[in-house]
């Protein structure tokens, strides 16, 4: 799948052909969608379910949480020795705070 394919995708994707579109992001260029990966702004409490609390008690939420929320699974950055590799599934249900 190409970048360009993205006006073609079916209205119902998996989470393996996200994680594929993905990862062909990151061949095409690692180092934005590494910098998209990392960034997280903050967010209102309401979106607990998709996002990190930091130290202060304050919720942000980055792409990964958005999608990990849609679809209840985890996407994860694959990082090897600090530098970012790309993305996979982890089939482990995620436990959110409204179950």
């Amino acid at each position: 799948m190409s970048i360009k394919d993205l006006k073609n995708m079916p209205s119902e994707i998996t989470i393996n052909e996200v994680v594929d579109y993905l990862n062909k992001l990151v061949e095409t260029d690692k180092l934005a969608i590494a910098a998209l990966v990392e960034n997280r702004v903050h967010c209102k409490e309401e979106l607990d379910c998709v996002t990190k609390i930091d130290g202060d008690g304050n919720h942000h939420v980055g792409l990964l949480g958005v999608l990990n929320g849609l679809f209840n699974k985890s996407i994860m950055g694959i990082y090897k020795e600090g530098d970012f590799q790309g993305f996979e599934v982890s089939y482990q249900v995620r436990q959110t705070s409204n179950t």
